[in-house]
């Protein structure tokens, strides 16, 4: 059985003002964060953030949590790799053939 991977998923994200104000007021939304998303949730500061229609950063907070990986995403995961290594040996053999034909049996 294929060992499972960790993915650090982001669930949501928060303008870099919402956690401006009062201690008590920044510690009641943590709080409150951590009661939906458990104590292990991460939140990451953004200072590069660029919407699409935005020509400069905007700030922002960004809350992961951190998943194994489901079977459809494992299957999924092993087809790809099974499909990059098709696609590479059948480089492989195409170049191998090339280089036969151009320097035959001179090995």
């Amino acid at each position: 059985m294929t060992q499972r991977k960790v993915i650090s998923e982001q669930i949501s994200n928060f303008p870099a003002y919402t956690f401006e104000g009062t201690l008590s007021s920044v510690l009641e939304r943590v709080q409150e964060l951590v009661k939906i998303h458990g104590p292990d949730a991460r939140l990451d500061y953004n200072q590069y953030f660029h919407y699409e229609y935005d020509n400069y950063p905007t700030p922002r907070y960004e809350l992961y949590i951190d998943r194994v990986e489901t079977d459809a995403e494992v299957k999924q995961r092993l087809f790809e790799q099974a499909e990059q290594i098709r696609k590479r040996e059948e480089a492989d053999k195409a170049e191998f053939e090339r280089l036969s034909k151009k320097f035959g049996s001179q090995l």
